[in-house]
């Protein structure tokens, strides 16, 4: 999961990458505490916030792991740690009008609100568990209880991913990727499982088990991270672009080089749904046009996208507005359907005189 939203531009693995700062911070404080700890906290703090609302959920799950762990952190230190945690955010996410401090509360307030995307409580532990089986989550709770109480670290990051998982599932708004961070306080928990294995009778099992356990999830990785990245049977593939999206690329960059204006040939993109990252794919186009609905005068261009409700009156806009003589005919863009998520179909048109032969 973790190498598989890698490869996304999305802030969860931001996020994972900043909570894991902020839980080496609170470890070493355990060892040696003060500033040298509370600083980098701070900004590991303030970076995540910054980075995503839902770090106000990590932070309730490092409070209560703390607490679960028994560690000690001086006030003074947990105070500097929150005044460069604030500072940090403010200046990330300062607004014109001057009101940080209260957009900083404001932006709080939405790491328990959402928008689609609900699922039942319990869609993270059926979807981090292999096939949805309950054993394995017994398995690991047995295996845990054991490890906590021999180490005070697995209890801390024990809790810790507990914590998470719970908050997580409580929200109705859930997505595979956000459990990214769940998933890496069980990784760092097997981690230490490992070790704790090296150092018993059972070393040359656990090293034997290491091996495999690796070169696993080093196959997986590779699988689900390129031939099955945008299959629908790949379980991190949710709402996923298709490969379709290369050929909406590909064949709008053949007309137009086809043209005399070229990346400057118009292309009139018409759809009330959010079609990212297509914009992404089309960002060379200096004349393009996004509308969530289709104008109602005007001359669309010589490129046309739009979603299947749109297509009628975009149809009414190209041949019943402009007077006879000045309307074109358009024809279709592809050969065959395409589709730039599973249920999002887009259609392409262009004008008869501007596609290639």
């Amino acid at each position: 999961m973790l190498v598989y939203y890698s490869r996304y531009y999305i802030p969860e693995m931001f996020l994972v990458l900043l909570s894991g700062g902020l839980l080496l911070c609170v470890l070493g404080y355990q060892r040696s505490p003060g500033l040298r700890w509370a600083v980098p906290a701070g900004v590991c703090a303030g970076l995540m916030y910054a980075t995503k609302e839902t770090a106000v959920l990590v932070f309730l799950a490092v409070a209560v792991a703390c607490l679960a762990a028994h560690f000690r952190i001086r006030p003074a230190d947990l105070g500097v740690t929150a005044l460069v945690a604030i500072a940090a955010a403010a200046l990330l996410l300062r607004s014109q009008s001057g009101e940080s401090l209260r957009g900083l509360l404001i932006y709080a307030g939405r790491a328990g609100s959402g928008g689609g995307h609900a699922h039942p409580w319990d869609y993270y532990l059926r979807a981090l568990t292999p096939a949805g089986d309950a054993f394995w989550l017994l398995a690991g709770l047995v295996a845990f209880a054991r490890l906590a109480g021999r180490h005070r670290i697995a209890l801390f990051l024990g809790v810790y991913a507990g914590v998470l998982t719970v908050l997580y599932s409580a929200l109705p708004y859930k997505t595979p990727w956000c459990a990214a961070g769940p998933v890496h306080g069980c990784v760092l928990i097997a981690a230490l499982g490992f070790a704790a294995l090296l150092e018993s009778r059972w070393r040359r099992a656990a090293i034997v088990a290491t091996v495999v356990v690796t070169v696993a999830a080093a196959v997986q990785a590779v699988r689900y991270g390129f031939p099955l990245a945008a299959d629908p049977h790949n379980p991190y593939a949710y709402a996923h672009t298709t490969r379709d999206v290369y050929q909406i690329r590909d064949r709008i960059a053949q007309i137009a080089r086809h043209q005399p204006s070229g990346y400057a040939t118009g292309i009139d993109i018409v759809a009330g749904d959010n079609w990212w990252p297509l914009p992404w794919y089309l960002r060379q186009y200096s004349a393009a046009r996004r509308w969530s609905a289709p104008p109602r005068i005007g001359r669309a261009g010589p490129i046309i996208l739009c979603s299947p409700i749109n297509e009628d009156a975009m149809a009414r806009l190209l041949y019943d507005l402009p007077p006879p003589g000045e309307r074109a005919l358009f024809v279709s863009l592809f050969p065959r359907p395409v589709w730039l998520r599973p249920g999002v179909e887009v259609r392409g048109y262009v004008a008869a005189g501007a596609a290639p032969p």
